[in-house]
């Protein structure tokens, strides 16, 4: 929230969305500015139309509008094409659509700044979750939006159908959100954060991160995950040259070490099929 206006991450669903204009008004009388969707779920809803009279524009990336569009028409996700192959554009348009708010549509990402408030948001070049997910960061807050790419204390949920997202991808997509948090003490002294003695936070405890689902997390956590995933990525490809099945390696002993993250079976047959090529 801000003096211009308020961003809006990822519209409420239609069941959510008379309290959460409740509780808008109880926080602001500024209105809904901006909507960010963090994968095609949230591009595709109709709830725009409820914020059409404020003026809120929806932010979302070309490779994002392509898969909502793709999804809806019950075309094949995987012939579209990566972040990376989408045609060459200015970084940020604002085109006119069937949608009832206008979208300002990006390549790589676009920022706002909202009373100076300075939003990053931008499009994960790999697939991962889906394949094509979004990130917000706001650089002042130490705050950073991940949607559904992450969920405290469990291992990744892909949507691979109709989603178009990897297992293999993730881990790429995963570390350029964590590598866009940049960790340079500030020029400037902060306000200093209340801790328990022998409790300092390090500068990674200290980015706070917002998941779709789960506790509040922070990027320490989120590196932690992506460590230990490695791992067992590394496990998981072994087993696979060896010959082994899903099945085999999960009631094995290696696969114990990895049982402290939540959806682990899951997580580790998409790996398996992905890495066995199937």
């Amino acid at each position: 929230m801000t003096d211009d206006g308020v961003l809006l991450i990822n519209p409420p669903s239609q069941s959510a969305l008379g309290s959460t204009l409740d509780a808008l008004k109880r926080l602001t009388p500024k209105p809904v500015r901006w909507m960010v969707g963090t994968d095609y779920r949230s591009a595709s809803s109709p709830i725009c139309a409820n914020f059409e009279e404020q003026g809120a524009v929806f932010l979302e990336s070309r490779a994002l509008q392509d898969l909502a569009t793709a999804i809806g028409k019950g075309s094949a996700v995987e012939n579209l094409p990566s972040q990376t192959e989408v045609k060459e554009s200015s970084a940020a348009d604002v085109h006119g659509t069937s949608a009832a708010c206008p979208q300002l549509l990006f390549k790589n990402q676009v920022r706002l700044y909202p009373s100076g408030v300075e939003v990053r948001v931008f499009a994960l070049e790999h697939k991962a979750h889906s394949a094509a997910d979004i990130a917000v960061f706001v650089p002042n807050e130490k705050v950073l939006f991940v949607g559904d790419l992450f969920e405290p204390g469990n291992y990744p949920t892909i949507d691979a159908s109709p989603g178009g997202g990897s297992a293999k991808g993730w881990f790429d997509g995963f570390r350029q959100v964590i590598d866009a948090v940049p960790l340079l003490k500030a020029a400037k002294p902060q306000p200093k954060v209340e801790t328990k003695p022998g409790e300092e936070k390090s500068l990674e405890e200290l980015v706070a991160v917002v998941a779709s689902r789960g506790a509040r997390s922070n990027l320490l956590e989120m590196k932690n995950l992506l460590e230990l995933s490695n791992k067992l990525r590394t496990d998981v490809s072994r087993a696979v040259r060896a010959g082994r099945d899903k099945d085999s390696f999960l009631s094995s002993a290696a696969a114990d070490q990895y049982r402290s993250y939540g959806n682990l079976e899951a997580f580790v047959t998409q790996l398996f099929d992905e890495l066995a090529g199937k």
